[in-house]
């Protein structure tokens, strides 16, 4: 069996906040693993709507034949919430002590209420795969039904087989208590505690099924990375948040944050194993699919069309009777950040054995559409030190920081282990694996739109055919980072998209975003949180650029000083 059920292997030593989470059990407790059940109860919920069009394959979900797709419209309908998080081995003494109560109170209330626990798992993969248990409040039978239709519940005698026969795990089952009617003076915007070592979260005041999806992410993320291959120090899983997609034979990877395009991007591909969480086995080599479906955001959707066809519960989306029959209104009509749990496409599959292309998504406007990284160390740098901005996937606090540029390493918000564990990381799967690595910018390049066609029907298709020509970018310095060739995309995208050195403004911003990745890593550095080592390879560049302004003396005076250099260098 992969993990070892409910209880930690010495209770004596457990933790509180696990001892907490678990008293729902105990008092006025109903297990329902049972997909159809929930669908029933669910329908009973005043705020939700039971379509006219039914589920595709519901039998694969645990439905009866005919069972109709669902919407949830819940209140305060925003994405996730991460300043309400709270993580139980980083609060002091004081802290956990208020958060002990808390979450014991939260749990007290529960028993009063009621609650409904159901169990899935996690990972697709016999070398990975981990139990799940959901707890939640009684009037939400629609988040229970979530959880088991975005994890992979227990529908047949198959999936519980392949559970016991999984590799076993040296976790307790990842268990996550949820109460969206929850209320604390403290916390007008909920409560999300996490204990990573526990593997416990309580997810209060907040409706949203994301954060049950990604708290239980977190948890699950925090296990694969921590896991040793026996015998080494050798982590045995790198967490993905991405997609991972089969494009004219080349199995490519898309990190990217929610929003930036890499559900868009993996939209044409031959086949795909999902466009959210994956895990790469550092032993086997072997890609490992975590979800059996996908948690999308449907603004791109069309009403009727195929992916709302999949579709199985929908999320705060307008509703319109057409033709004499109750239809979703998607493209984010009614709120921002409406979703769709939906079964995976018709070429999904559970995973690949290799990995031939790894891209980083961004969305700083001085890389052009596409740029090709030469060197693994400045990859992983880039990586680290990721510019995009923010969705409304997320609870942002106001329309402004959604153009925002920030920086989030490898589009990980969920990371809850040190960066220089996940750059070692990454550093060890380009080894292993040797794939091509580029970035791709889905924003704008000094202010000219990059089009979805651009990136997903011109630029992919020609990459993983092998067809698209790069030339060294000789500002960058020993050919770390190459662009396509002039004339290779055209002469229009040349005039559009062709970096010019000549010209002042762009110098002068390309510079201070490079000023900018070091900065944010020479605090994670000085912090003790990050090797120089991972810092180095954008210093090489950011003096590389000095030495090329002193050469071509443009956009003002960028020098620095021999003493600025040296202090930079340093490992602090």
């Amino acid at each position: 069996m992969a993990t070892s059920g409910l209880y930690e292997q010495d209770l004596h030593q457990a933790s509180p906040l696990r001892i907490t989470a678990l008293l729902p059990l105990a008092r006025n407790c109903r297990e329902i693993d049972d997909p159809q059940e929930l669908h029933d109860l669910s329908r009973e919920m005043a705020t939700v709507i039971a379509l006219d069009r039914p589920m595709q394959n519901p039998e694969s979900f645990g439905f009866q034949p005919g069972t109709r797709q669902l919407v949830w419209n819940h209140r305060n309908p925003v994405g996730r919430t991460a300043k309400a998080r709270r993580f139980w081995h980083q609060a002091d003494a004081e802290e956990r002590k208020k958060l002990a109560t808390i979450a014991r109170e939260a749990a007290l209330s529960l028993q009063t209420t009621g609650t409904i626990a159901s169990r899935a798992y996690a990972g697709l993969d016999e070398e990975f795969c981990l139990g799940l248990r959901f707890i939640g409040n009684r009037h939400y039978p629609i988040t229970a039904l979530s959880f088991l239709l975005n994890f992979q519940s227990f529908v047949s005698s198959a999936h519980y087989d392949f559970y016991k026969r999984s590799r076993p795990i040296a976790e307790p089952d990842m268990l996550l208590v949820y109460d969206p009617d929850w209320h604390h003076s403290e916390y007008p915007e909920g409560l999300v505690i996490i204990d990573r070592f526990s593997k416990s979260i309580f997810v209060l005041g907040l409706p949203y099924f994301g954060e049950v999806k990604k708290g239980l992410l977190t948890l699950i993320w925090h296990a694969a990375i921590h896991e040793r291959i026996p015998g080494t120090e050798i982590r045995r899983f790198l967490p993905i948040h991405g997609s991972i997609c089969v494009i004219n034979s080349k199995t490519m990877v898309i990190i990217a944050l929610s929003g930036s395009g890499k559900s868009s991007l993996s939209r044409n591909a031959e086949s795909i194993a999902h466009d959210d969480a994956f895990l790469v086995s550092m032993a086997t080599g072997r890609v490992i699919v975590l979800e059996p479906t996908f948690f999308n955001k449907t603004d791109g959707d069309a009403i009727g069309d195929e992916t709302t066809g999949r579709g199985l519960i929908f999320f705060n989306m307008g509703l319109a009777e057409l033709e004499g029959k109750m239809e979703v209104v998607p493209r984010d009509r009614l709120v921002a950040n409406g979703r769709v749990i939906q079964a995976r496409p018709a070429n999904a599959v559970n995973g690949y054995d290799r990995v031939d292309i790894v891209s980083l998504v961004m969305k700083d406007d001085t890389l052009p559409p596409i740029s090709l990284i030469n060197d693994p160390s400045l990859f992983v740098a880039f990586g680290a030190s990721l510019m995009t901005k923010r969705s409304l996937a997320e609870a942002l606090k106001s329309v402004a920081e959604q153009f925002t540029l920030v920086i989030e390493p490898f589009a990980q918000p969920f990371r809850s282990w040190r960066l220089n564990t996940e750059c070692r990381m990454f550093q060890l799967f380009l080894e292993l694996c040797r794939p091509v690595t580029v970035i791709l910018n889905t924003g704008d390049f000094m202010g000219q739109d990059i089009r979805l066609e651009l990136s997903r029907d011109r630029l992919l298709p020609t990459l993983t055919r092998g067809e698209l020509e790069f030339a060294p970018w000789r500002i960058v310095p020993r050919q770390m980072v190459s662009l396509p060739k002039k004339e290779s995309l055209g002469k229009e995208y040349d005039r559009l998209f062709k970096p010019k050195t000549s010209d002042q403004t762009y110098v002068a911003r390309f510079v201070e975003r490079m000023q900018a990745r070091i900065d944010f890593l020479t605090r994670f550095r000085d912090q003790n949180q990050l090797h120089a080592d991972f810092v180095d390879p954008l210093l090489q560049v950011r003096i590389a650029l000095d030495e090329f302004l002193q050469r071509n003396p443009i956009a003002g005076d960028f020098s620095w000083s021999r003493t600025d250099l040296a202090s930079l260098g340093k490992d602090g």
